[in-house]
């Protein structure tokens, strides 16, 4: 059996791609202990992105998707984790602890290497050349990272594939898989048993982790479906069965997360910068993403990318014709994907992500139809027949995998984050040494340190890691301010807008209520203009898809503001054993905490630290 007819048999086959992911991973985390020697905490904490994430890990773990950090304030409703996201390291954390985000993390990468070898090995390539395409691929992201070519920041190809969590390590592996699945169902003629399964099993992994791969997905068989039907008219009559399966298996898979969707806090639907599509909102983004589609750099990339297509398909030499069509397909489902989406759903959140994977895509199967073009010539030329040239493909391919490492390394470098990251070493010591069980804090890094030291008493806690209400986050939030005895003209600083060098965004805002307040020219705060003069026009000239920035209108900050008089210090409120700000905070900046009570440990520079008197003088 040939080494190609290995691979088609066995998916996970292929000791290269093994090889490569092991020199990718190990040298990626030799490099990061080099330059910052300290906790495996730490390395989870600032080497792996998304923490907002983190806490559902443990959610999940303990079976309680409606935690209660807070004393005095229960929650009612539940967190809607994207549980398919999360699952696998729920459950690898329970097993191996933090050493798990380690295992996984070489897990994830060699999936979506081996999906993207074996994507390209469908489409005909040598082998050699397949692993040498994969890693360029790969390195992709981190080679456009900070590049803006047409004034399009070329980072967004970032989701294509990182090293962040859940997205795109977990969800880009769901998504490429069903690129390869969709690529079996438009090759063969029948769709059979076992594909139909995995094809449901995929569609519920993506709809309950990432929709708009999930949205791209379905209208990419979708469009297969249809050329079937058009190509064999009995193709629905002959395989309807095993359609049915697929649907099937989408439908009871996706149950756990619809229940927990459903029963919800209805407030985390405005935290997460959810939108209610009327029909006035649907014209307004209709109309966006016309304009968008008709912009001159997007109608070039259309014509030269259809052109390719069909002078591929006009191609005699080229055998692989469904594969090219398949990809074209792909490219049409991402341009479809907003239009379909807004359309038929009654609601939408972070309009962006529609449009990137329009940018994702195109450059995606641009890099395709350029590597069947570079394998066409060098087979034309016989390139492959040459004594030794899988050596020189594998040596090429070691340099990629070398300079994946030196533009992560020089990453690393310029983050210059050294300080901090000992000052949370110093901060971990602090709490194994103690016996702390409170913990006040604005700063969700802190926070998911403390949960990772398996600590679950908050003062106050981010308003995205629990399933609390508006009301109960913003009455905590004023709460834990009076404890530090800020006034209310200093309040008012604290909840005003600001304005940052591309948007506005408010940090303490951001930590009560996140996108709540989302500003846009789609989109306020209950539709209203109240707001200051030169906040009412940037407003009006910042594109709907700009969903991340935040500014509160004035009646609402009359309100907080009005909430902060009303409302006296409880009397109830645990006071916390260990208080943590950020040096030159404006909360930290305001505070004036009692030194009768706490002592401040003063080996800290960018962090305050406050821990609860135990005798008379502070050690």
């Amino acid at each position: 059996m040939s080494l190609k007819e290995k691979i088609g048999n066995n998916f996970l086959l292929d000791a290269n791609i093994l090889v490569s992911t092991i020199l990718i991973f190990s040298i990626k985390w030799f490099l990061i202990h080099i330059y910052n020697q300290d906790t495996l905490l730490n390395k989870i904490l600032f080497d792996y992105s998304d923490l907002y994430y983190f806490p559902f890990i443990l959610n999940i773990l303990d079976l309680d998707i409606s935690p209660q950090y807070l004393d005095n304030y229960t929650p009612n409703k539940n967190i809607p984790i994207p549980i398919y996201s999360i699952l696998l390291h729920s459950i690898f954390f329970k097993i191996f602890g933090l050493i798990s985000f380690f295992i996984l993390e070489f897990f994830f990468l060699f999936i979506f290497l081996i999906l993207i070898f074996n994507i390209l090995i469908k489409c005909n390539l040598n082998y050699y050349f397949a692993i040498f395409s994969t890693l360029i691929i790969f390195l992709l992201p981190f080679t456009l990272k900070n590049i803006d070519l047409f004034n399009i920041n070329l980072n967004i190809i970032s989701g294509l594939f990182s090293f962040r969590f859940p997205r795109p390590l977990v969800t880009s592996c769901f998504f490429f898989w069903g690129i390869y699945l969709a690529i079996l169902y438009y090759k063969n003629d029948r769709l059979n048993f076992k594909n139909s399964i995995y094809i449901g099993i995929c569609f519920s992994l993506i709809f309950a982790s990432y929709y708009y791969n999930f949205v791209n997905l379905i209208l990419l068989f979708a469009i297969i479906f249809v050329f079937k039907n058009i190509n064999d008219i009995t193709y629905l009559r002959k395989n309807y069965k095993n359609i049915l399966n697929s649907i099937l298996f989408f439908l009871i898979l996706s149950i756990p997360f619809l229940l927990i969707y459903f029963s919800s806090e209805k407030d985390f639907f405005l935290l997460i910068g959810g939108i209610e599509l009327n029909f006035e909102f649907k014209k307004k983004l209709l109309i966006h993403f016309i304009n968008k589609i008709f912009s001159i750099k997007f109608i070039v990339s259309f014509v030269l990318l259809t052109i390719i297509m069909f002078t591929l398909l006009k191609h005699d030499d080229f055998k692989e014709k469904k594969i090219i069509k398949l990809f074209y397909f792909m490219f049409l489902a991402s341009i479809i994907s907003p239009f379909f989406f807004v359309l038929l759903s009654p609601s939408i959140s972070e309009i962006y992500h529609f449009l990137n994977w329009i940018v994702i895509t195109t450059i995606f199967v641009s890099i395709i139809y350029l590597l069947l073009v570079v394998d066409f010539v060098l087979k034309k030329f016989d390139f492959f027949s040459i004594k030794y040239i899988k050596y020189l493909f594998l040596f090429i391919s070691f340099i990629v995998i070398l300079s994946f490492n030196f533009l992560y390394f020089d990453n690393l470098i310029g983050k210059n984050d050294k300080q901090i990251r000992k000052e949370y070493q110093n901060l971990q010591i602090l709490v194994d040494n103690n016996n702390f069980e409170y913990l006040l804090t604005f700063i969700p890094r802190v926070q998911v340190l403390w949960m990772l030291k398996n600590k679950t008493k908050f003062n106050s806690i981010e308003s995205s890691y629990s399933s609390l209400n508006f009301n109960q986050l913003e009455q905590n939030f004023v709460e834990n301010l009076k404890f530090l005895n800020i006034n209310k003209i200093d309040f008012a600083d604290i909840i005003s807008n600001k304005k940052g060098s591309w948007r506005y965004n408010n940090e303490f805002v951001k930590y009560f209520s996140w996108y709540k307040y989302q500003a846009n020219s789609l989109i306020t705060f209950k539709n209203t203009n109240d707001f200051k003069y030169d906040e009412a026009e940037f407003i009006k000239k910042s594109s709907p898809t700009k969903t991340q920035q935040i500014i509160i209108p004035q009646f609402e900050i009359n309100r907080l503001l009005d909430l902060y008089d009303k409302l006296s210090l409880n009397q109830d409120l645990k006071k916390p054993d260990l208080i943590v700000l950020k040096n030159d905070s404006l909360v930290e900046n305001y505070s004036f905490i009692d030194p009768n009570i706490y002592c401040r440990l003063n080996n800290f520079k960018l962090l305050k630290i406050y821990y609860q008197k135990k005798s008379d003088i502070c050690e």
